[in-house]
């Protein structure tokens, strides 16, 4: 029963116009391309400098373009020091550990 309906498909295939072969591309930029960009990291607390840490492996490993610009903020504050809010108004870019 299948096969009654594979010569009608085969036939429909190679008869039917074809497109023309191209190939869409997309420009992803290398790791390591372009020029360093800064980020605020903050490791925070609990976890946080784990995960900051891996998060700092990961971007060396990838010749990833970027620096961080490390501060330590802890939960204990009151309130966030004026040189890391200039920081991250710099750089645009902030990695909040836990």
């Amino acid at each position: 029963m299948a096969r009654r309906h594979i010569i009608p498909l085969l036939n429909h295939l190679t008869s039917s116009t074809r497109l023309p072969l191209t190939r869409s591309v997309t420009y992803m930029p290398r790791p390591g391309d372009g020029a360093p960009r800064a980020v605020t990291l903050i490791p925070g607390d609990g976890v946080g400098p784990l995960v900051t840490n891996a998060v700092e492996q990961v971007m060396e490993a990838m010749h990833a373009p970027v620096f961080f610009e490390k501060y330590d903020v802890h939960g204990d504050l009151s309130r966030v020091p004026q040189e890391v809010i200039e920081s991250i108004k710099k750089n645009k870019v902030c990695l909040k550990g836990g």
